[in-house]
């Protein structure tokens, strides 16, 4: 969610909010103002999506934003505080030269998930727009426990028209059942354990590589729910959904190396069927 730049209309609401609670009527009027031309059941749509997602409050037609959400984006934003000031370096991971790296810990994956997600639209808008991005995930939870969060970043990857290719390590029933939603040549999914560590995730982009180890505790409970579950039910997502707040280590490397991403992209890319040429 972007509150710099507000572009989605639950983006605006939330930026709106932000100077304090309003009525319904005077943050629809507000928007309107501002320039954006919506309807009131558009309005009505995106307040309910950001209620669903426990990001406001709606009582007696009176909106404010959650203060537990608040209380967590606070949190987030204490870890990167904390990150850059052990780091005591300016962050500017397009900057990094070949084989420099910045490495952040965070005490849950939601934070981190979160995190990488910046980092990933960073480095999407720098590296050319003919350069695939290949992924690798144990197993793709993330697309269960944050479907909705996922997808918009799949919607942006096709919108842009750049390739993202993913590559799972299991071949599970929820493992397949995501496949379903990589059904064109930007969007492909592949089977194929590549790494040992059950808690190991990469992600290519150009000569830029991200590196996440997740805490073992939490890759181990996920583990257990691929393995014995075969549809993708309430019960599960909410599981998954608690794992993303469990306490633990969890690190993510940022790393520039030319060299590394060469070999790297040989071994992703002879199992896709189809890249963009150059």
């Amino acid at each position: 969610m972007s509150l710099l730049k507000p572009s989605t209309l639950e983006e605006v609401v939330v930026k709106f909010l932000s100077e304090g609670e309003k009525s319904t009527a005077t943050l629809l009027t507000k928007i309107r103002e501002s320039g954006r031309d919506i309807t009131k059941q558009g309005f009505y749509k995106a307040l309910r999506k950001l209620k669903g997602e426990e990001i406001i409050l709606v009582y007696r037609k009176i909106v404010s934003l959650d203060t537990v959400w608040i209380k967590k984006m606070g949190d987030l934003f204490e870890e990167i505080t904390k990150a850059h000031a052990l780091r005591r370096d300016s962050f500017d991971i397009v900057g990094l030269d070949d084989r420099e790296s910045m490495t952040y810990l965070f005490s849950n994956a939601k934070n981190l998930d979160t995190f990488w997600g910046y980092i990933q639209s960073i480095l999407i808008h720098k590296i050319e727009p003919c350069e695939p991005i290949f992924s690798y995930d144990p197993h793709y939870w993330f697309y269960i426990a944050r479907k909705e969060r996922e997808q918009e970043l799949l919607k942006e990857m096709v919108e842009h028209k750049r390739q993202f290719l993913m590559t799972v390590g299991g071949t599970t029933p929820l493992d397949k059942v995501v496949r379903q939603d990589f059904n064109n040549d930007y969007l492909q999914y592949n089977y194929k354990k590549m790494f040992d560590a059950p808690n190991y995730y990469i992600t290519l982009l150009s000569d830029y590589i991200i590196e996440v180890t997740l805490d073992i505790s939490v890759s181990t409970e996920i583990e257990n729910i691929y393995q014995n579950e075969k549809v993708i039910t309430a019960e599960i997502i909410n599981s998954l959904d608690k794992l993303l707040l469990s306490k633990g280590r969890n690190k993510i490397k940022i790393s520039r190396n030319r060299k590394r991403a060469v070999l790297l992209r040989k071994k992703f890319q002879k199992d896709f069927y189809k890249l963009r040429e150059k």
